[in-house]
């Protein structure tokens, strides 16, 4: 027996000291393609990147988020065996960019698909080398090839950013990666990827935090942003569960750098000690012809914990959607909310004798309220105090005649509708009012983007049932508001001055107004918090996307209603109703695409038909008190 023990001490020994070496590219690369998973739509082009994860019976990968928000027609093609299944649930993980798809392989008990090792993201630092799977866009191709790239880590953010991101790393990466694993030198995930951040090469032209995408011209370092693994982790220990998702302490322990140590230290020393050991036994044979017995321990079973007597037992739901509470509320459309401070930086561009000479970097601090849409999913409004200004401007006809407005204080949204906002209404079917609404319409893919390619119709489904959710009157900003607004009290074409550059907005760069220095067209959207707020806390009113307004489209000022109001042939739930496409309404705000004079504070744009949409149109709500406008 003491020579079994000397055996069983040696092996143990070889097993710290494997288990502690990092293994080559090539190896985690050929044990990682088997479990990855190709994500398409069976509705409109694009795909994303996904992994196997640990389940029993259905087949489960681990995605991001804004993959899967893009279609109601999900598929998954196992980079394997290349076969093509349909997802059967589509399960968010709330206040993250990660989601769960779920497939079940006919005739099989359990999923057949080998699940990727996770570990995590604590037990990776700065300056690590990780690697990534995933399927890059192909222009012009069909057949889309499996790539591997590697990089550092360059920052870990403790706490996480929105929508959990946490993890930084240098690698080439473009769009169609989103949702693969992010891999330590162990050969186990640590992070989900999913964002881009592009820096530029001069002040104005900072730009951060857009999801994977094409190129963009001037930029000088691609950061790329994962959601630690822990993340899922977190969300699997909150659900009741029969399976364990967890690595074991004693697989944890060996994935950690103490085995490092270890072979540092023990290493030198193991044959000696090894050959020592068997030596001692032996003689320890020789003189003794009895061997005496081993006390042996009585095992200890560990037992599921048992329910209390009378307790309640939570169930899963089979799907678990982004969903806002399911009950609309009584009116509270005289109520005011509870409002907190918040804080923000705004910038004024700095013009002397006529050129630009940078930026003037301000605070300020303006009121709000939060409407929880879903779990981990805010609408925040901003309280916009009441006064007067001159609308219109000098630029077009249009924008004629200047005329005073007074307005009663409202309150705004802070941003854009986001994708993640549009979601957590759109899939609340039991709020409808007049007509259904696409969960993922949105052409350029991100939680924190605004959602765009919805109609002037969908938006005011959104704010009625948005009205309908919390019992307060939510509705789309007359234009006189949505200006009002956007000047924050300013008169210059810009709520940051007489120009504008690319690091304060996001409109199309290749072309410059007034003195204002030329940027980057980034020829996409962006998350909505990424440049300067304006003097009322207000985030893009000028570029991103163009925003929907209540009013009807009116050719000039003459006749226009001086108290704020939206300017309306037809009532606004009337309209919603009776759908009229060749009514004509307004957008405000200017693009992604469109250049700095189409931004404008005073600039309007024509709509032919309030049935349109493309993926230059979004739009902000506003929540009044007491009136309908």
């Amino acid at each position: 027996m003491i020579l079994w023990r000397s055996f069983l001490t040696s092996a143990l020994m070889l097993l710290i000291l494997t288990g502690c070496q990092t293994k080559p590219s090539s190896d985690i690369a050929e044990e990682t393609k088997n479990s990855i998973v190709l994500i398409s739509y069976g509705d409109k082009k694009g795909h994303g990147t996904g992994f196997f994860v640990k389940a029993k019976g259905q087949c489960k990968v681990l995605t991001s988020a804004h993959v899967v928000r893009r279609s109601k027609q999900i598929n998954i093609t196992p980079h394997l065996d290349k076969k093509l299944f349909k997802a059967a649930n589509i399960e968010p993980i709330p206040g993250k960019d990660l989601a769960l798809v779920t497939f079940q392989v006919d005739d099989q008990e359990n999923c057949p698909y080998t699940p990727l090792k996770l570990n995590k993201s604590p037990q990776i630092k700065i300056r690590d080398t990780v690697a990534m799977v995933g399927y890059p866009r192909r222009d012009g191709e069909t057949t889309l090839v499996l790539q591997f790239p590697e990089g550092k880590v360059t920052n870990i953010e403790d706490p996480p950013l929105a929508e959990g991101y946490a993890i930084s790393y240098e690698m080439t990466t473009i769009q169609g990666m989103s949702g693969g694993p992010v891999i330590n030198k162990w050969g186990r995930v640590v992070a989900v990827h999913g964002k881009t951040d592009v820096v530029m090469d001069s002040l104005e032209n900072s730009s951060q935090g857009s999801p994977d995408t094409q190129s963009l011209s001037g930029s000088i370092n691609h950061f790329k942003w994962g959601v630690p693994i822990e993340s899922y982790f977190a969300y699997i220990d909150s659900q009741p569960s029969t399976v364990s998702f967890k690595p074991s302490v004693f697989s944890s322990f060996f994935s950690t750098n103490f085995k490092l140590i270890l072979f540092l230290l023990l290493g030198p020393c193991f044959t000696f000690f090894t050959f020592k050991i068997i030596l001692v036994s032996l003689k320890k044979q020789r003189r003794s012809n009895t061997i005496q017995p081993i006390p042996r321990s009585t095992p200890v079973i560990r037992q599921p914990p048992r329910q209390k007597e009378n307790s309640t037992v939570s169930v899963k739901p089979s799907s678990t959607p982004i969903k806002p509470k399911q009950e609309p509320k009584p009116s509270k459309e005289n109520e005011h909310p509870t409002l907190e401070e918040f804080t923000f930086e705004t910038k004024k561009v700095k013009v002397e004798n006529g050129t630009f000479q940078g930026l003037i970097t301000r605070s300020g601090t303006a009121k709000q309220f939060k409407e929880k849409l879903a779990d981990g999913v805010n609408l925040e409004m901003v309280a916009i105090p009441g006064g007067s200004f001159v609308m219109g401007g000098e630029g077009f006809d249009d924008e004629k005649p200047k005329h005073r407005v007074d307005l009663s204080s409202y309150y705004m949204g802070k941003y854009p509708v986001t994708q993640e906002q549009w979601y957590a209404i759109a899939k609340a079917t039991e709020l409808k009012v007049n007509i259904d609404l696409e969960p993922a319409p949105s052409y350029f893919i991100g939680g924190d983007r605004p959602v765009e390619t919805a109609s002037w119709y969908g938006c005011v489904e959104f704010c009625q049932r948005l009205s309908k959710l919390t019992g307060r009157n939510y509705t789309l900003p007359s234009e006189a508001q949505w200006e009002y607004a956007c000047r924050a009290g300013t008169t210059t074409p810009f709520y940051f001055g007489e120009t504008i550059a690319t690091g304060l907005a996001n409109y199309n760069g290749n072309k410059t107004y007034g003195c204002g220095p030329k940027g980057v067209y980034k020829g996409e959207t962006t998350p909505v918090y990424r440049f300067p707020a304006n003097g009322f806390g207000l985030y893009d009113m000028h570029g991103n996307v163009w925003e929907w307004c209540a009013d009807d489209w009116h050719d000039n000022y003459n006749g226009a209603p001086n108290d704020g109001s939206a300017w309306l042939e037809y009532d606004l739930a009337y309209l919603a109703k009776n759908r009229q496409d060749d009514s004509k309404s307004v957008l405000r705000g200017g693009s992604w695409g469109y250049y700095p004079d189409i931004c404008r504070s005073a600039f309007r744009v024509l709509n032919s038909s309030r049935g349109n949409h493309d993926f230059y149109y979004g739009f902000r709500v506003v929540c009044v008190f007491g009136r309908n406008l």
